[in-house]
């Protein structure tokens, strides 16, 4: 949980303080690190080298060397409903196993099908709330909605 915590400070951070966003990818990255090895060890993540310009960061989940997941963050708060219009769509069939977040919220997505979504927080409480510790009932719920796409 603590992983998440650092999450949010680093976004709060961002927002609130022109943080880096270069801090808020790294404590991505380490939240989903944590959680692939507590579903299995040896899932490795990595930072997708070949991303796209309007997207923030792109990880990889590796199962021995072969992509088994594909993680897209698409901006700090981010309407991630834009994902669904038509035109977004072929970016979503790109990918067998994907999770899109911009941070907040998290939508799992596998075989093209919405398999769950939720949110840490709202925007306005992580703009409005310095030092926000969020429910810990959307922690755990992220945190499941996370384990479940890292199983696959």
């Amino acid at each position: 949980m603590e992983e998440f915590n650092r999450l949010i400070s680093a976004l709060q951070d961002y927002y609130l303080n022109n943080g880096s966003l270069e801090r808020v990818n790294e404590k991505l990255l380490k939240l989903i690190q944590t959680i692939a090895t507590e579903v299995d060890k040896e899932l490795q993540v990595e930072p997708n080298d070949q991303v796209e310009e309007d997207k923030f960061a792109h990880l990889l989940i590796k199962r021995d060397g072969e992509t088994t997941g594909h993680v897209i963050a698409k901006g700090v708060g981010k309407n991630l409903n834009l994902l669904y219009q038509r035109e977004k769509l072929e970016e979503i069939d790109q990918y067998d196993n994907l999770l899109v977040t911009n941070y907040i919220e998290w939508y799992w997505i596998n075989n093209n099908q919405l398999m769950h979504s939720d949110h840490i927080c709202t925007n306005k409480e992580l703009k409005n709330k310095p030092g926000l510790i969020p429910e810990l009932a959307k922690i755990l719920s992220v945190h499941q909605l996370i384990s479940e796409f890292c199983s696959k």
